[in-house]
């Protein structure tokens, strides 16, 4: 995100990351290759990340720095909208998150962005989607059959007009929020998501180390598990750029297409 660690040195969305201290990353999973990295600054450890810039390899070093202070959200005021970006899905986050809302005039519109926020806590996801439209219930499910239920019943929050942002990035919790939100009628708007809202579990494997897999798919209806991309109502791509677009990067193309929608 803009004036993070990773953007002030340089690096852009989409850029891969190949190597982790040297190692190849090519058959790791997303969750696996974040878990990994921190895990190795949980301990203190060099990391050392090699990152596709431009079709060029380079080399990041990752510090590990203490800090009482984890910024869950960010909430921007751009041409009239209120900008809310979620960095994380937890349970420590989620009173940061309702009160960043409840604090919001309800006469200003909202761009929920999701395209940050990464897998999360699949319960908590629940939680703030229930404060958009009150009562939500979902489904667990494993070889088709229901094997739990999440339920929640918040007040809703009194707020404006909100659209939702997502792309591929959008996975998990953040999915689960977009997939709710879109069943009530809130317009999402980017690019198609990742298409895995789910628990795992991990499995060792007989040669070294372990393996995720999904123990269950989470299900809006109880029939069908949200393991496909979810389409936005509008769908943007780098051809659907106007006049006077040319130079935004996609992420922000993406950006400024929500704060259209949201005005209009």
């Amino acid at each position: 995100r803009k004036g993070s660690p990773a953007d002030k040195a340089g690096m852009e969305l989409w850029d891969p990351i190949i190597k982790v201290n040297g190692e190849s990353t090519k058959y790791l999973h997303p969750w696996e290759l974040f878990s990994l990295i921190e895990q190795l600054l949980a301990n203190e450890q060099k990391v050392v990340l090699t990152v596709l810039h431009s079709g060029e390899p380079k080399e990041y070093i990752l510090s590990y720095t203490r800090t009482t202070e984890i910024e869950y959200l960010q909430v921007l005021l751009r041409d009239g909208v209120n900008v809310v970006n979620i960095f994380e899905i937890s349970n420590k986050a989620f009173s940061s998150i309702k009160e960043a809302f409840s604090k919001l005039d309800t006469d200003t519109p909202i761009v929920l962005d999701l395209r940050n926020a990464g897998y999360g806590d699949i319960k908590i996801g629940l939680q703030i989607a229930s404060f958009f439209i009150g009562k939500v219930k979902v489904f667990g499910l494993q070889k088709g059959n229901i094997v739990f239920t999440l339920e929640e019943n918040l007040v809703p929050l009194k707020i404006g007009k909100v659209v939702v942002l997502v792309d591929r990035s959008t996975v998990g919790a953040a999915e689960l929020i977009a997939v709710l939100l879109k069943e009530y009628g809130y317009e999402l708007v980017g690019t198609k998501t990742f298409g895995h809202v789910g628990y795992f579990k991990r499995v060792p494997i007989e040669t070294q180390g372990t393996v995720l897999l999904t123990a269950s798919f989470i299900s809006v209806d109880g029939k069908k598990p949200l393991d496909q991309p979810i389409e936005p109502s509008q769908e943007i791509t780098f051809e659907s750029r106007k006049v006077g677009e040319e130079e935004l990067s996609f992420s922000e193309l993406l950006l400024e297409r929500a704060l259209s929608v949201a005005k209009n």
